[in-house]
């Protein structure tokens, strides 16, 4: 896997750190948590993103939250899961974990680290993700490099979960297609984020939901129902929906103890730029994107 070692070693000295100096709220809340930001320096219209540590009784682990992009005042995604199916069971990274980590640097490029460890299966699978925004010709795009360590090779599944939060509800959301690559589209008329993911030659998703949030059947069930609640690792797949929207697009690992994958998430005012950056950004690589976009 890319940089394993550098990346982990660097969450690890980070996490102390953290741990003596956050402002942690009382153990045993879903508000027990630590907070660390980051987003585009150059880059019009900007992207803001928050790491998020939970260590409560209703929330235990670590998620990206608060996407926003041109509008400081409002979100453009609340939040993004990821769970990881051991074959029987669904595991949160924000409600699951039995430990978690986040950090932060801002010295040349902003960008913030999570280290979630899952009980899974057979032992424990540690997931350890670093997000940054991309500040090159890409831009506007959020790119998060994600390596997963698993206890032993198996019927794995990972499901990412974004969750769109676009103006007052009315928002619509579709797949598309841009070579090799399948997107999720999530757009209100005026803002668009495409979503994307690339595991070396995989650029297609292996399943997709488009829910309703907080509808639990049906046509329109949410994708986090269908991911979590109901979590049986495979999604009722549907390409298009409109409303109050969740997504969910699924990576198999099954037979891998050890997966490193990208997510991007492109931005726009229009569906081809966004399609665009996040393409372009998952065609150049995590690594590349990263090293130019240094300031």
């Amino acid at each position: 896997m890319r940089e394993t070692t550098s990346r982990r070693a660097l969450l690890r000295s980070l996490g102390g750190a953290l741990a003596a100096t956050a402002g942690i709220g009382a153990a045993g809340t879903a508000s027990a948590e630590t907070s660390q930001g980051a987003g585009s320096y150059w880059s019009e219209p900007r992207v803001m993103i928050d790491a998020v540590s939970y260590d409560g009784a209703e929330r235990k682990g670590a998620l990206l939250e608060d996407v926003v992009y041109d509008d400081p005042d409002a979100g453009l995604i609340s939040d993004i899961h990821y769970v990881v199916h051991d074959g029987a069971d669904a595991h949160d990274v924000r409600d699951d974990a039995a430990t978690s980590e986040v950090g932060a640097t801002a010295a040349q490029l902003e960008e913030v680290y999570l280290s979630t460890t899952l009980p899974v299966a057979d032992g424990d699978a540690e997931l350890y993700q670093q997000a940054l925004v991309s500040e090159t010709d890409n831009a506007p795009a959020l790119l998060i490099d994600n390596e997963l360590t698993l206890p032993a090779a198996g019927d794995y599944v990972v499901t990412t979960l974004p969750n769109p939060d676009l103006g007052d509800g009315d928002n619509e959301a579709y797949t598309v297609e841009d070579g090799h690559y399948q997107l999720l589209v999530a757009t209100d008329g005026t803002y668009y984020a495409a979503f994307a993911q690339r595991e070396s030659w995989r650029k297609q998703f292996d399943d997709q939901r488009v829910g309703v949030e907080g509808v639990a059947s049906g046509e329109d069930k949410s994708a986090w129902r269908d991911a979590y609640v109901e979590g049986d690792g495979d999604l009722d797949t549907n390409a298009s929906n409109d409303g109050d929207i969740d997504l969910a697009f699924e990576l198999d690992a099954s037979g891998y103890s050890e997966l490193s994958w990208t997510t991007a998430i492109g931005f726009g005012f229009e569906e081809a730029a966004a399609v665009d950056r996040a393409v372009a950004s998952l065609d150049s690589g995590f690594d590349a994107e990263r090293q130019e976009s240094y300031w």
